[in-house]
């Protein structure tokens, strides 16, 4: 049964008490009869409020006295039935309350009534249900023909929110709003003053379209504020009757205002109780929108149509774009990117709103983007601001700004034209810039994503077309695996005083194949022969023309650490296969791409590769070559490897290119120096083991110091000559220059004597110490120490043939 149906039968109960009675006696059950004589003596034993007083024409008839008892009893199960008939109320037991004024005329009945009345006040939070029961306990209390609450509005409207005669006579009324000072109701609200009118209708503020109703003739009129803790109007009661009624008293003012005291305490509550389920609620869809923003990171259509329709829902607009710019210093032009959500769309696509859009140049645009503060346009369709294509589409507007993970505005979001008709208020406001807080967030991960797989798109054309250059032909490969490969002795590998100058550019390519196969690595790992060849290829053409750190030194530092391998017995019989493969790749590849003489340029940020490592920035230079031409198509040499043998030999390859960084040499030093002085390694140790491969790609890379005289004084000066040649562009773009390097033979020796005391004699005697049959090593540094310290004593000159 509707609200309107029930009103509709407690009317007609009203104008038919002997029925009602009737009824009572012969359909009341005991259960009924005792419930609310248990309720009654609940309510009476506590002390009453007593503060509203009941008139006593509220209890008067115009029947006869035998009716006297059954009318009374029917008023107050009507109140009864009027304040506590709603679903959804707290409680039903009023709590304890003083009675202030005690009425000798007031019926234990009356009072029990009117507690309870008082009682579903105070309990009740619902503010629909709340309005509609105040009027009636109001209608009750003054025995009112019509009783009408309106609520106080921003601007000093107000507004029609429950109307006894409306909600029993006429439901579908339409929306009464009261304009500031107009009729009764106005002047009363805006006095803040209590008003009486015995002749309504004479009174010249007496408004028929405010104070009247067709189907109720007003007469008599009371209309009294309701007022907040502070003061302030927050509505007013409007409260009328026709002619045959009784005038309205001081009695009736007085209880009135007391009773409107208790209302507005109750509205307050209600108002407070509603705040904090709709902040509930709003909590609730700010955790779905952290949720879907989070869940759609991958498409931004997706993400900002998720975003739209919650926005739209919680804010029940019919109409809400988001308006994207890529260039936030744009002042002029359309935006970028346009997402729309219409009320009548179903599938929450796209759809064009004609000249509905606003543009980056207009006015309100740039004040939002401007200032970063929302704007509500309560009118739009009188807004100078909008154009008349804008104006004729949209009638209220909630502008605000989207802003990146940076704070800089990213674009604008529309919402417009609320479902209800009316304008958006400062509560919209606040929740939709949250939401477009969580907006502007998503949409800035999903661009960085974007532009970062962007990035990587192009960086695989980059590496493509790289690789396209740096692969050696396929041609060549089939030529070089075709190729006789000689014995080690013809070359002369088999010694460790080989001369790698002594062998021609090409004939390298076959000595580093012989180094593989003198190791035993293509047989134990089942290397692809035509794989390693283009790989040999492709790693010589990525070595610079240089004049030391060029493809001819990285030979020399394979073939040595092949030679040392092969000659310790502990390294032969310790060393798996695949750390001999993880030390040859390595030793080939230490100075791919050798640019800068001491690395200076990646250290001063020149390099990308500074960004992202802090130490042994030259080496991971390297090293990220070498994993470049591993991974071009033929080249990969370990593709036959199981995944863990795959991973473990990279692996062992980067801590092997970066163990010729001597920074690296010197942290390790301490535990080298350790194990020396025992002379023994436990190969059971991993961290014992790497500490060993490191010594060995150390002492390989410095392996020129050990050689005979004339081959290391031929190294040594090319490697001055290197530095000169490429600190003076070091010098240019350094803010500290470095020291000139002196073409005096003398200082060049005195800094060779230095660095093979301070550097090279260490590592070999620790290498010796640990692995036999390298004596080698420290006899050849040692006799070339000699050479310097005699050159550094001005004792000899240059030879002519050093170079």
């Amino acid at each position: 049964m509707s609200e309107a149906e029930e009103a509709a039968v407690e009317a007609w109960l009203d104008s038919h008490p002997d029925f009602f009675e009737d009824y009572f006696h012969r359909r009341g059950s005991r259960g009924l009869v005792d419930g609310w004589l248990r309720r009654r003596l609940a309510a009476t034993s506590s002390a009453a409020l007593g503060t509203v007083q009941l008139a006593p024409r509220s209890l008067s008839c115009s029947v006869g006295s035998g009716r006297l008892l059954g009318q009374r009893s029917h008023r107050i199960r009507k109140a009864s039935s009027e304040l506590h008939a709603d679903e959804g109320s707290i409680g039903r037991t009023s709590p304890a309350m003083p009675r202030r004024h005690a009425l000798p005329a007031l019926t234990e009945e009356a009072a029990t009534a009117r507690e309870m009345m008082l009682s579903s006040l105070l309990m009740e939070l619902d503010s629909g249900r709340l309005r509609r029961r105040i009027v009636r306990a109001c209608r009750l209390l003054l025995a009112a023909d019509r009783c009408a609450l309106f609520l106080a509005e921003p601007g000093g409207w107000l507004r029609l929110t429950a109307d006894t005669v409306a909600a029993e006579a006429a439901p579908t009324e339409p929306e009464v709003r009261v304009p500031p000072g107009v009729g009764i109701v106005g002047n009363a609200a805006a006095t803040g003053q209590t008003l009486r009118l015995e002749e309504a209708a004479k009174d010249p503020r007496f408004n028929a379209a405010v104070d009247e109703l067709p189907s109720c003739a007003t007469v008599r009129a009371l209309a009294a504020p309701l007022k907040n803790p502070d003061g302030g109007s927050i509505g007013l009661l409007l409260a009328t009757s026709g002619g045959r009624s009784a005038a309205f008293t001081d009695a009736h003012e007085k209880s009135l205002q007391t009773f409107l005291a208790l209302c507005s305490a109750s509205l307050r509550n209600s108002e407070l109780f509603q705040q904090s389920q709709l902040e509930t609620k709003r909590n609730e869809v700010l955790l779905d929108l952290v949720r879907i923003t989070f869940e759609h990171m991958e498409n931004l259509e997706l993400l900002v149509n998720n975003i739209l329709q919650y926005m739209r829902l919680i804010t029940r607009c019919t109409w809400c774009q988001i308006l994207l710019i890529d260039d936030p210093s744009s002042a002029e032009g359309s935006f970028d990117r346009v997402f729309e959500l219409l009320a009548d769309e179903a599938d929450g696509t796209d759809k064009s709103a004609g000249g509905g859009r606003l543009l980056i140049s207009s006015e309100i645009a740039q004040s939002v983007l401007s200032s970063g503060e929302p704007l509500i346009v309560p009118r739009a369709e009188s807004d100078s601001r909008l154009t008349p294509a804008e104006r004729s589409r949209i009638r209220s507007l909630l502008c605000l700004p989207v802003r990146n993970a940076l704070s800089e505005p990213s674009g604008l979001c529309l919402l417009m034209n609320p479902a209800d008709g009316r304008a958006f208020s400062e509560s919209d406001a606040n929740l939709a810039e949250a939401f477009a807080l969580f907006c502007g967030l998503g949409i800035h991960s999903v661009r960085q994503r974007e532009l970062a797989e962007t990035a990587q798109k192009r960086q695989r054309v980059a590496l493509e077309v790289l690789g396209y250059h740096a692969a050696a032909g396929q041609e060549e490969a089939q030529r070089l695996a075709r190729s006789l490969v000689p014995s080690a002795r013809y070359f002369g590998i088999d010694q460790l005083a080989f001369d790698e100058f002594s062998v021609p550019e090409g004939d390298t390519l076959l000595c580093s194949i012989k180094l593989f196969q003198e190791a035993g690595l293509l047989a134990a790992l089942q290397l692809d022969y035509r794989a390693l060849c283009l790989w040999l290829l492709s790693v010589h053409k990525n070595y610079r023309p240089l004049l030391h750190h060029n493809w001819r030194h990285a030979f020399g530092v394979a073939h040595c650490a092949c030679r040392l391998a092969k000659q310790s017995p502990e390294l032969s019989s310790h060393l798996s296969p695949l750390e001999q493969l993880a030390v040859l790749v390595a030793a080939l590849c230490h100075d791919l791409d050798h640019q800068d003489p001491d690395g200076f340029g990646q250290r001063a940020g020149l390099d990308p590769l500074a960004e992202l490592y802090s130490s042994s920035v030259t080496e991971r230079r390297h090293f990220s070559r070498c994993i470049m031409l591993l991974s071009l198509e033929g080249c990969d040499i370990l593709a036959r490897l199981p995944q863990a043998q795959y991973s473990a030999c990279i692996s062992l390859v980067e801590r092997c290119i970066l163990a010729t960084d001597l920074r690296r040499h010197f942290e390790s030093r301490p535990g080298l120096q350790r194990q020396a002085q025992t002379g023994r390694v436990d190969w059971s140790s991993k961290p014992q083991r790497d500490l060993l491969l490191g010594l060995v790609m150390t002492c390989s890379d410095l392996g020129t110091f050990a050689k005979p005289w004339p081959q290391h004084r031929r190294v040594a000066q090319l490697v001055t000559d290197q530095y000169r040649q490429l600190s003076g562009r070091a010098k240019v773009e350094s803010s500290e220059n470095a020291k000139d390097q002196s073409h005096d033979l003398s200082l060049l020796a005195e800094q060779h004597v230095a660095f093979i005391k301070s550097v090279c004699l260490p590592a070999f005697e620790m290498l010796t110490s640990l692995c036999d049959n390298l004596e080698e090593l420290r006899s050849g540094c040692q006799a070339n120490l000699a050479e310097w310290a005699a050159l550094a004593a001005g004792n000899e000159q240059p030879q002519a043939d050093s170079k």
